[in-house]
């Protein structure tokens, strides 16, 4: 069922008013700074259009802001308690308190606060005028149901609504809270119709929203039952600030086992008796989270003390529209949710660096190339030369420096965890007194005041067969200023020299390029991080390209124009998905052969470092640079730190424009569709070329755990599943059917050990051959033979009997390999069958 935000009849809110009462007259006075909304004397405010006063000044009223930005709801105003005056918050999403007006007493507003989407601040541009109008015309069409975003302006029954989070690992839903989309950036949105559901698969999380519909008054307990934990929440009316945890299934850091509709195995699982109205309606919110094991979940209830049963489709009620692209439109939700401790997360990564930095004031480099003798850099070990292939990246030709100060980026005790090696200290010392010395004796000559040396920032040394390049990098103090000092010098271990040919671009422009496809809440994520970047830097000097393969779950232009981000490009391209593509797509939408590229991925914390450091590092016509990145581990967050430093890969890779083009760019001929190496061979020719590579590790800088199950526009892995009941279970001996490929339910396969085909239903169960006939068989004592099946060209072979899957009227059955009817695909996880037509079980 689709339900879509209406776009008049909007409700009004953040609306500053305060009502006055002098003597007889009584009227509405405006109280927003700098806009009037009512004037004396003006008509009753249900007949007039309110100004928005938190859009932009162009946006002339609620309904149309509502309209660009599917986010504006009604909210209450909270009455002051002294004088009764009511007072209409500004910010729904700032719960400060506000100052009465008339008495100056305090007005707390988070009791009224009702669930909205923040409205974007008052400096962030409209869209162009042609954009207002297409999103108008485009609401207009759309048929109003009586719902709109963020809260119910009728009382809409059936169903709720379902957020689902894919690939993310552990049954703790301590891990969901902390996942950068949680509760608000789901991955997959629908709708269920009851509050019990079993998906078989692993490893995922679900959020289940709305409004309970009691059928009559009475005392209501609430019954929650689950495999891996789960948590629900009920609020004592329709708000959802006044929600409360009322069961569970586990408690804090204790795991719990329960069965299907068992209700009473652990006190929490139950809530305490709740009064509940008939008419009315109250918020609920349900999380839970799946590891590895057979999933379900129950949410019943038990009325007057009767038994508990399934709170279905009529006693619901959605809370917001199922639209992916709207929600993930819409910032990130800061309702605050309990967190439980995790243990066993614990690193030596504490640089204070992150939270202060600024881009640094830097010294003139007209100045400090004068203040050593000059000399070249010259690596002996980049050279023109032929490799094989991916010689470059399993022979480690991209060497980590040893660096001076310790820079806190010790994981672990083995390779992939240590941290950076350190730099003789006495050897970075006696480099930075000399530099001292010859800068000062330079500014001496040139009639200017010393300097002085506030702190060793950090010092990079790289050895090459007796040949050594340090990246100097000091704070001095110039009278009142602070600047920074940061230069490659070679020495040779008695002096230093600066090397002439092997300097950074401070002011150099940085593209980001990443390639996308349906991955709306990553890339909502991305743009919240580069703002924050942006935010905290104040760097104007990179640019976000954005490579869609048509993505449908989000609008990505309107993301980000609303970003806040001052540079980024949209490309679209048509087609399959393709890394190397669409990377070399943002390559070529660089035309300046002064800028850097870097190529980059997706699923990243970028910290606010990392753009002065991939300028740092990245040398014109001799280096690219190679961003060590923090593989975290399954389950573990930027908050709860473990994982290792990814050593083998390159996607992550800096050089200037010019020498991308001198490399030839990405491999589109050979990687157009294939998926790993693409890197790897790039790498081949970036050192064939006679360049060499920098890498570092870099704090802050995290890739969140992901796998390719449901990456890059695979179909919604739920959906499939759930027209299955709720009871369904696979059994032996149910045959292989044909069915409309349109029909989801139960047509989704995995391919496990030995080639086995596995149904999403219950993984314990295969296909084997069985009286000529392909079936369910329980994974048991039967022959691997039986079990071994590969997709080739266009058929599905059985490897040791040499036949091959055929179709016979409508069951699936074991034939020849040859001809029309052994025409099967393994696409993603869908067996197709041709004319319509997929490969799944006959359900019971």
């Amino acid at each position: 069922r689709s339900f879509t935000a209406p776009t008049t009849n909007t409700p009004m809110s953040q609306i500053k008013v305060v009502y006055f009462m002098a003597g007889v007259l009584l009227g509405y006075v405006a109280f927003v700074a700098q806009e009037s909304l009512f004037p004396v004397g003006a008509p009753d405010a249900s007949s007039v259009i309110p100004k928005c006063p938190e859009c932009p000044p162009t946006i002339p009223s609620v309904s149309e802001c509502q309209t660009l930005l599917s986010s504006v709801v009604q909210k209450p105003c909270p009455e002051c308690p002294k004088c009764a005056v009511h007072e209409c918050a500004k910010c729904p999403t700032c719960p400060a308190p506000q100052k009465c007006p008339s008495c100056d007493s305090v007005i707390d507003r988070t009791a009224t606060a009702d669930r909205v989407g923040k409205l974007p601040v008052e400096s962030q541009a409209p869209p162009p005028p042609a954009k207002q109008q297409q999103q108008q015309q485009q609401a207009e069409q759309k048929p109003e149901t009586g719902l709109v975003v963020g809260g119910t302006s009728k009382d809409v029954r059936g169903g709720a609504n379902v957020y689902f989070w894919s690939n993310i690992c552990g049954s703790n839903i301590g891990i969901l809270k902390r996942h950068p989309h949680f509760p608000s950036k789901p991955h997959y949105i629908s709708t269920v119709k009851s509050l019990q559901s079993r998906y078989f698969s692993p490893d995922y999380a679900q959020r289940i929203f709305g409004y309970l519909f009691p059928p009559k008054t009475g005392q209501y307990v609430f019954g929650i039952s689950s495999s891996q934990c789960s948590e629900l929440h009920v609020s004592v009316d329709s708000n959802e600030a006044n929600s409360r945890l009322v069961a569970s299934v586990c408690k804090g850091k204790q795991l719990q086992k329960v069965k299907v509709d068992r209700f009473d195995l652990y006190p929490n699982q139950k809530s305490q008796p709740m009064t509940l109205h008939e008419g009315k309606k109250y918020y609920f919110d349900v999380v839970h989270k799946v590891g590895e094991t057979t999933d379900f979940l129950q949410v019943h209830w038990s009325i007057d003390g009767g038994a508990f049963h399934a709170i279905e489709n009529n006693d619901l009620g959605p809370y917001e529209s199922p639209d992916d692209n709207h929600v993930l439109l819409r910032p990130s939700e800061e309702k605050p949710w309990l967190m439980e401790d995790l243990e066993g997360y614990e690193a030596d990564y504490q640089d204070p660096r992150l939270s202060g930095f600024r881009l640094p004031l830097y010294f003139d480099d007209d100045v400090l190339k004068n203040a050593l003798p000059s000399c070249s850099w010259n690596n002996p070990s980049a050279y023109k030369r032929t490799l094989k292939r991916y010689q470059a990246a399993l022979s480690g030709m991209c060497p980590e420096p040893t660096v001076y100060p310790y820079d806190h980026t010790k994981l672990g005790t083995d390779k992939a965890r240590r941290a950076a090696a350190l730099m003789d200290t006495s050897r970075a010392k006696s480099i930075v007194t000399e530099y001292m010395n010859s800068l000062n004796e330079y500014l001496k000559g040139q009639g200017k005041s010393a300097v002085a040396l506030e702190e060793i920032v950090r010092m990079e040394q790289v050895q090459v067969s007796g040949h050594t390049r340090v990246l100097v990098e000091l704070d001095v103090r110039d009278g009142q200023s602070i600047k920074r000092v940061s230069r490659y010098v070679v020495t040779n271990g008695r002096s230093i020299c600066d090397a002439a040919n092997y300097q950074w671009r401070k002011k150099a422009m940085v593209h980001i390029v990443i390639p996308v496809l349906n991955q709306g809440a990553w890339v909502s994520h991305l743009l919240s991080n580069l703002k924050h970047v942006y935010d905290q830097t104040h760097d104007d000097m990179f640019n976000l390209i954005l490579v869609d393969f048509g993505s449908k779950d989000i609008d990505i232009q309107a993301a980000l124009e609303n970003s806040g981000l001052k540079n980024y490009q949209l490309i679209t391209l048509p087609g399959k998905f393709s890394r190397a593509l669409g990377v070399q797509a943002g390559m070529d939408a660089v035309k300046n052969p002064d800028d850097i590229v870097f190529t980059c991925d997706l699923h990243l914390d970028i910290p606010p470092t990392l753009i002065e450091d991939i300028r740092k590092h990245t040398v014109k016509g001799k280096s690219g640079y190679n961003p060590l990145v923090i593989r975290l581990d399954c389950g573990a967050f930027p908050d709860s730190v473990q994982g290792l430093w990814e050593l083998q890969g390159f996607g992550l890779f800096s050089m200037y424009k010019s020498d991308f083009d001198t490399i030839g760019g990405m491999n589109i001929k050979e990687f157009k569709y294939e998926w790993g190496g693409e890197d790897w061979e790039m790498f081949d020719r970036v050192i064939e070329n006679a360049y060499e590579c920098q890498r570092t590790r870099n704090y802050g800088f995290y890739h969140y755990h992901h796998s390719r199950t449901t990456m890059w526009g695979k179909k919604n892995p739920f959906l499939s599943i759930s027209a299955l009941p709720f009871d369904f279970n696979v059994k032996a001996d149910l045959p292989l059917i044909l069915a409309p490929c349109t029909d989801d339910a139960n047509l989704i396969w995995y391919r496990g050990a030995a080639g086995a085909f596995r149904p999403q239903a219950d993984q314990r169960y295969l296909v084997a051959f069985v009286d000529t006939r392909l079936r369910m068989v329980l994974n048991e004592g039967h022959p691997q033979s039986n079990q071994i099946f590969n997709p080739d060209r266009g058929m599905i072979k059985a490897d040791r009997s040499n036949k091959c899957w055929n179709r016979a009227g409508g069951q699936v059955t074991l034939g020849q390999c040859s001809g029309a009817e052994a025409q099967f695909k393994f696409e993603g996880s869908i067996i197709t069958a041709g004319n319509g037509q997929c490969v799944g079980v006959a359900v019971e």
